[in-house]
């Protein structure tokens, strides 16, 4: 068992784990926060940066941008533009960066 044991891999750190650990995150980003991430962007437990920037940042916290196949990854083929819409849960805009425009525009990166 003692040769095995030399095998057993250490805890994975995401991008989100090491970004959301940093005491000072919320003192480094002023004004309002937006953050662009789709279903995959989770942390080394499953939670999704939505919650963990809702509870960082609070009221600050105020759209979500998708890449894409957008920010829930439901439209899977190629070259389909995504519609733009307000997440049902966080009541917050989300802003489709494949969509008729194809770039941020003014009013999306408005705030």
């Amino acid at each position: 068992m003692k040769s095995f044991n030399k095998f057993i891999l250490k805890k994975v750190k995401t991008g989100l784990d090491i970004l959301t650990k940093d005491n000072n995150l919320q003192k480094k980003f002023k004004g309002k926060i937006a953050l662009l991430c789709h279903n995959a962007s989770v942390d080394s437990t499953c939670t999704h940066a939505v919650f963990k920037f809702k509870e960082m940042f609070g009221p600050r916290f105020i759209k979500l941008f998708g890449p894409q196949h957008g920010f829930s990854t439901n439209d899977q083929d190629n070259m389909i533009e995504t519609n733009h819409y307000i997440h049902p849960y966080f009541n917050i805009p989300v802003y489709s960066l494949y969509s008729e425009t194809q770039i941020p525009t003014d009013e999306m990166l408005d705030e």
